[in-house]
Parts: structure tokens; C-alpha cells; sequence
């Protein structure tokens, strides 16, 4: 009788130890689906209307509580 008592609570173990991988595998893969699909934004363009001035795209920029750094790129025609 011990050694099917034996023989169970080795298979009990095995079985138990891979639950625990598994639920680590998945674990793991659903944080890595999080992660990719936190959305990134590499760039952002904004683009006004002509005759706008420098001075009001800082206005307006100024407003939108931007926290990161930005450039203002404009092309002028004389």
C-alpha cells in the first residue's frame, strides 16, 4: 500500500509543479499582451491654418498643457 502512496504523491507533485508553470506561461503572456497594447504615439503633427501666426501657435500650445518638449517648423512665403 505505501508505495501506490508513493507513487501518488510523486505524480501529485509532477502535476502540481506543472500547474504552477503553466499559470506562470500564462501569467506572463497576458502582461506581454498588455504591454503591446498600451498604446505609443512616436510623433505628433499639428497642422493650422494659413495666416496663423507664431504667436498664436505658442498660444494654443501653451493651452493644450503639452508636457513634452516640441519645435515649431513652418514654412513662410514672402
Amino acid at each position: 500500500m505505501s508505495k501506490i502512496k508513493g507513487k501518488m504523491l510523486l505524480f501529485l507533485s509532477f502535476f502540481l509543479t506543472l500547474v504552477v508553470l503553466l499559470g506562470l506561461a500564462i501569467k506572463t503572456s497576458i502582461d506581454m499582451i498588455k504591454e503591446t497594447q498600451t498604446p505609443k504615439a512616436g510623433g505628433l503633427g499639428i497642422q493650422f491654418e494659413n495666416g496663423t501666426t507664431e504667436s498664436e501657435v505658442e498660444t494654443i500650445l501653451e493651452n493644450c498643457n503639452m508636457t513634452v518638449n516640441y519645435t515649431i517648423d513652418y514654412d513662410s512665403i514672402c
